[in-house]
């Protein structure tokens, strides 16, 4: 399990450098680089998915084993992106919303929109509930393909 630990902690590293990236420097309005990171999303769990494979059994694995190697994937990728995210929603989203705006608020409206930080708390859990699921139903699909045969029933 510390290989998909490492799987996880570095696909959120890269996760992470590739938002900033968007957000800081490319400025992407077409969404392509949102598209990469979930693309790296999907191959970070399958890949600690592949990593926890038993060698002894032809490289075959259970979908208990899968589940588990999936969701440590999502977990370390999660605890390494929810700073970044919560950084993101409490911070930089209202003030890139404020510079684009045409109605400007008044001073006193605007300390206090972002003075509250529940509805980054919110964004940000919602985003971790969403890498958990995502980590779920991917490693669901790689269990699929790599599961361990049954031979009880073969005669």
């Amino acid at each position: 399990m510390k290989q998909s630990w490492i799987v996880g902690a570095s696909g959120g590293v890269l996760i992470l450098v590739l938002s900033i990236l968007d957000l800081k420097v490319i400025h992407d309005g077409t969404g392509y680089l949102r598209y990469g990171i979930l693309l790296i999303y999907f191959a970070m769990i399958y890949l600690a998915v592949m990593r926890t494979r038993d060698r002894d059994l032809g490289g075959e694995i259970t979908f208990k084993q899968a589940l588990r190697a999936g969701m440590i994937g999502a977990i370390a990728s999660s605890l390494i992106t929810a700073p970044f995210w919560f950084w993101f929603f409490r911070y930089e989203l209202p003030l890139s919303q404020l510079k684009y705006s045409t109605v400007k608020p008044l001073p006193y409206q605007f300390r206090l929109i972002t003075e509250d930080s529940v509805v980054a708390i919110q964004y940000t859990i919602n985003s971790v509930i969403m890498n958990l699921l995502m980590g779920f139903i991917v490693a669901l699909v790689a269990g699929i393909f790599l599961r361990k045969k049954d031979q009880s029933a073969s005669i």
